[in-house]
């Protein structure tokens, strides 16, 4: 339960979650499903994400900007904000966010 932990066991699983989404499903499912979450993966054409699900805890996350990716540096320089159910967001992560996010 992340509420239970101190700032540090947070920052250090939150960054262990955040290296993590660069792998494959099934090994974000192996690591923290040890750890009592249901790990769902949302994926479409370089969009990925990973809702973590527990009794307790409810954590989205979502793959960021590999340099490497011509078309994840192209979405990082699109800096304009869209109108998206929230409100405002950045235009490139609200494309890619539309990729897995069914309306």
């Amino acid at each position: 339960m992340i509420k239970k932990m101190n700032l540090l066991e947070q920052s250090a699983f939150f960054a262990n979650l955040s290296n993590y989404v660069y792998n494959q499903p099934d090994a974000v499912r192996a690591v923290f499903g040890i750890k009592g979450y249901d790990v769902k993966y949302y994926g479409h054409k370089g969009s990925d994400a990973f809702v973590l699900e527990s009794d307790w805890d409810m954590i989205v996350a979502c793959r960021g900007t590999e340099v490497k990716q011509i078309a994840d540096v192209k979405a990082d320089l699109s800096i304009s904000k869209t109108d998206a159910r929230v409100g405002k967001v950045h235009i490139g992560f609200n494309h890619y966010v539309d990729k897995v996010w069914a309306p």
